[in-house]
């Protein structure tokens, strides 16, 4: 199981949270071994990073509300 989690601050306060999971199974047969885990680590922290960057996609009000805070 492979697990994100990705905190804003603002001054030193979580002010949002976005966290992500992949879980996964080695399969092994007669015929393969199929993929190493270093190679599905590698994947489940690709979908881990592109559901985190998904949610904050939908979060573009939310950020965009927080710059303008700052001005």
């Amino acid at each position: 199981m492979i697990t994100g989690k990705l905190e804003i601050l603002k001054k030193d306060v979580v002010i949002k949270t976005f966290t992500a999971t992949c879980g996964f199974e080695k399969i092994r047969s007669i015929f393969s071994e199929g993929e190493t885990f270093s190679e599905l680590r590698y994947k489940g922290l690709i979908v881990v990073r592109n559901n985190i960057e998904t949610q904050m996609a939908q979060e573009k009000i939310f950020f965009s509300q927080l710059t303008a805070f700052d001005k």
